[in-house]
């Protein structure tokens, strides 16, 4: 029997005391999916909602697990705003 590959991320813990306890595992698997978007350069609203509804809730959790993001709005009403991933947590 071949053994399944590690995975390549740990989950990361939701921290919203909303979130129902069966939602968990579903969300903190899209925080990953945000985290290894962002580990690619920076991004955009528009572009994060292709990975998930509720991008701009994943970054607050994962802001809340240490990692540190920046978000830069534009200046010319669109609503376009640009996250960047400046540092991860240490562990």
């Amino acid at each position: 029997m071949i053994p399944s590959p590690p995975p390549l991320f740990a989950p990361i813990p939701v921290s919203d005391p909303h979130v129902a306890a069966r939602d968990r595992p579903r969300l903190s698997a899209q925080c990953v999916k945000v985290l290894d978007r962002l580990r690619r350069g920076r991004a955009t609203n528009v572009e994060l909602v292709g990975i998930c509804l509720r991008a701009g809730a994943r970054i607050y959790d994962l802001r809340k697990a240490g990692y540190e993001i920046t978000t830069s709005q534009a200046k010319d009403g669109t609503g376009l705003v640009w996250y960047r991933l400046v540092k991860e947590p240490t562990l």
